[in-house]
């Protein structure tokens, strides 16, 4: 009998748990809540294309060293180094005061992700100075 109480109250906690995990969990059902919302719909499509070429900034950039590291290992040590640990309300509020810096307006979002990542993450702040003007000459060719 005892052994069936304690069975019973780790089913009760737990439950919260994985409901809270399926409301999080973007698949097909999140999706088709989504149902009529078109705008939302695109936003999301729009967020993955730009999640592709923020994937190539963080995988194709050089290694500090000059060298070309395996893709990734790379990738995975960035992603742990810069994106683990952060909100999308954080990112959200980064990008925010990033655009509000009307010289940053023409930098692409991905590519200001990275900086606003690279941001958070506590690169110094000469080195932060540097990427930032080589974005925005970069926005201007």
């Amino acid at each position: 009998m005892r052994h069936t109480l304690v069975l019973v109250l780790l089913v009760s906690l737990a439950t919260p748990v994985f409901a809270q995990a399926d409301r999080d969990r973007r698949d097909g059902n999140w999706w088709m809540t989504l149902d009529g919302k078109t705008a939302l719909k695109v936003i999301f499509a729009l967020g993955l294309i730009d999640g592709i070429a923020t994937g190539y900034n963080f995988t194709l950039s050089l290694d500090p060293t000059g060298t070309t590291p395996d893709p990734w290992k790379w990738y995975d040590a960035r992603v742990q180094q810069f994106a683990s640990h952060v909100t999308a309300g954080q990112l959200q509020v980064g990008l925010d005061d990033f655009y509000a810096d009307y010289k940053n307006r023409s930098i692409r979002i991905p590519t200001a992700v990275y900086l606003v990542l690279n941001s958070i993450a506590g690169t110094p702040k000469a080195n932060l100075d540097v990427m930032i003007e080589k974005a925005r000459r970069e926005a201007q060719q």
